[in-house]
């Protein structure tokens, strides 16, 4: 089990970790509480948004801002 410090913040890029979607990158979009993050994926070409547990996400340490969807797609899609 890794330790874990604190809720990953907006904007803050991580690997998801368990499912079908392991391996994809995602950004936070917002915290839920101290055990959901909002957080939004690129999958078939399209920005998807979805709610996942911490226990299913692992940050990179990594902090991206970004202004509109289209910037967001584009920052997924090249990493």
């Amino acid at each position: 089990m890794q330790l874990r410090i604190g809720v990953p913040q907006k904007g803050e890029v991580c690997v998801i970790t368990a499912g079908r979607r392991s391996g994809k990158k995602c950004v936070v979009l917002k915290p839920m509480d101290t055990r959901f993050v909002y957080v939004a994926y690129v999958e078939k070409g399209a920005l998807k948004n979805r709610v996942f547990n911490l226990s299913h996400v692992q940050p990179t340490g990594k902090v991206v801002t970004f202004n509109d969807e289209k910037e967001l797609l584009g920052l997924l899609s090249t990493d």
